[in-house]
Parts: C-alpha cells; structure tokens; sequence
C-alpha cells in the first residue's frame, strides 16, 4: 500500500486503460481528470490498475463517478491473479488483520477525521480506556505509521498533521460501525453505531473549541491568533463533518458551535455556500435553545444581505437579537 508520484500513477493508468482500449490516450482534455482520479486512488498501485481495467466498460467519466463505491468497484475479474490482489479490499483486509487489537480500534476511530488530523485531536477523540495499561496514543499512532497505515505531512509553516489514504479511510469507518469487528482480549464489542455515535460526540466537543467567542476573538488578534486562523483552515472538513453529524444525533448545542468555527474559518465562495446550506438545515430546527437559535439567525441574515436582500435580512438579524446576543 505504498503511493507512487502523481505522474508515475497517470502513466501507469493510461498503459494499463490502454490494454481495455487500444485508442485511449492522454490528451490536455483528460489530463486533469486523470489527475484527479489516480489522487482519489491515493495513487496506490494496485487501486490504479484496477480502475484502468473497468476502461473496458466505462467512460472515464464515469469510472471517476463510480468512486463512491471504490471496493466494489475496484475488482480484478482476472483469475491468474493472486487473491490479495484481486480486489483492493482483500489488499487492505491483509494488512487489517496482522494488526492487534489495540491497533484496529485506534485506527477506526481515526476514520471520524476528514482531511487529516493533529496529534492533539487524535489524543481528544481516540480512547483507548477499554484496554488496561493501555500505550500511550503517540506509539500506537508510530506503530500505524511504520506499517503505512497513517501518513504523516508537514504543512507550509512546518507543523506536523497526520492523514489516513481516503482507500484505508473507508475500509476502517466500515469497521468502525460493524458490530463485534474489534474486540477487547474478553470478547466485548468495541464497534458498532453506538461506539461510532460516541466518537461523532467526542469528535465534535474538540472542534467545537474553536468555536468560542474566545477562540473568535484570538484569531483576531496578534500572531497566535494568526498561527490559529491557519491551523484552523486546515480543519475545514472536520469541522463540517462534525456539524453534519452531529445534527443527524440531535446534538445541536455542540453542533452549532462547531458551525461556528467553520464560520471562523471564512475563506472561499465553496465554503460560504456550505455554510449557508447548513444554516438552511439548522433553520428546521424547533428543538434548539434561544443561544442557538440567534445564531442560526444571525448567519441568514448575513447570508441574505450579501445576496443584496436587505429587507429580508433585517428581518432574521431582528429575530436574532429579540433572542440572544448571537455573538
């Protein structure tokens, strides 16, 4: 399971497209759309060749929209294969299975994160209390790493976050809600929805953090601030799938102040419109407390006065404040 550079993946894609369909070839109108394809594939070999080999049926377009459902996808129907090979599954499976214990529970909670995670999260949100004399988080993440299970980069203000490759991701967040698929050394269950459920809870209380008025407040300020402003744009997908979650448990307090750090994080226009759907997801809400509710608020209100609907914005901001100071 070890990735290979971006442009050794697309050649190998298009050697291996190329045995299915003779005439396929790489061209500036499909560069990009094999970029991207083998960077979902994690530019794993093995997910490589097994994608360019349903270029016998499916269009390029196609196979990259057939994504979402990866392990059935990625199959080899080739006999002489070797059984670890023939499908992506069984290649991850092999290396799922030569872990302890210990080891799959922590990396299916290490699926609850999305587009990578720092150590101090990973020590938050993973529990390791049902075993005794449990490792510290730091060895067992080490251990994942040396068997290339967990990857590890540096950003550009050289802080370290770690990553799962989105193949492994799923194959461990299917786990995560299977019942009975780890367990501790006396045959008690540490997977399922309600052990998922916990995670989502657990998850989101970290996040949540820096959705305070004190966090708002810090990234205003100062080179802290600053240092937390990008650590936090770094966060953007687990914060919004923790709001997501979290609203489907009807957790809405922590839920809404997670909304509140990816309010906190701004930046582009793909961001303020999945917040403003979110927003119109909350607004449903009866169930939530005045504190909430302003917020809620307050967020249409300012999504409808950067439309130029000022009369209807105005509206929700008076809601707002008739509730709670939504700051």
């Amino acid at each position: 399971l070890q990735p290979m550079s971006t442009l050794e993946g697309i050649e190998l894609f298009v050697l291996r497209a190329q045995k299915q369909r003779p005439e396929f070839c790489l061209t500036e109108e499909n560069r990009e759309l094999i970029r991207k394809l083998v960077q979902s594939l994690d530019r794993l070999p093995l997910a490589i060749e097994l994608a360019a080999a349903r270029m016998k049926m499916l269009s390029l377009d196609s196979l990259s929209k057939k994504l979402s459902q990866r392990f059935r996808l990625l199959q080899s129907k080739q006999r002489d294969t070797s059984s670890r090979h023939q499908t992506l599954r069984l290649a991850i499976e092999w290396s799922w299975d030569l872990l302890d214990p210990i080891e799959k529970w922590t990396l299916a909670q290490l699926s609850i994160f999305h587009d990578g995670f720092t150590l101090e999260a990973a020590e938050e949100v993973v529990t390791l209390d049902a075993f005794e004399d449990a490792p510290w988080h730091l060895d067992v993440l080490e251990r994942l790493f040396e068997q290339s299970l967990v990857r590890r980069k540096t950003t550009l203000h050289d802080d370290t976050r770690f990553y799962l490759l989105t193949s492994i991701q799923h194959f461990a967040a299917e786990h995560f809600v299977r019942k009975d698929s780890v367990q501790t050394v006396d045959g008690t269950s540490l997977t399922g929805s309600e052990a998922y459920s916990n995670a989502v809870k657990r998850h989101g209380a970290y996040f949540a953090q820096f959705g305070t008025r004190e966090a708002w407040l810090k990234i205003r300020t100062g080179e802290a601030g600053k240092r937390l402003g990008r650590a936090l744009k770094l966060e953007a997908s687990n914060c919004l799938f923790a709001v997501r979650e979290l609203r489907k448990l009807s957790q809405f307090d922590t839920g809404v102040q997670c909304l509140r750090a990816f309010n906190n994080i701004g930046g582009t226009q793909n961001l303020v419109e999945m917040k403003d759907y979110l927003v119109a997801d909350f607004l449903e809400v009866n169930e939530m407390r005045d504190e909430c509710k302003a917020y809620i608020y307050w967020l249409r209100g300012g999504a409808l006065r950067n439309q130029g609907k000022w009369h209807e914005a105005v509206q929700w901001l008076e809601r707002s404040l008739e509730l709670s100071d939504p700051m």
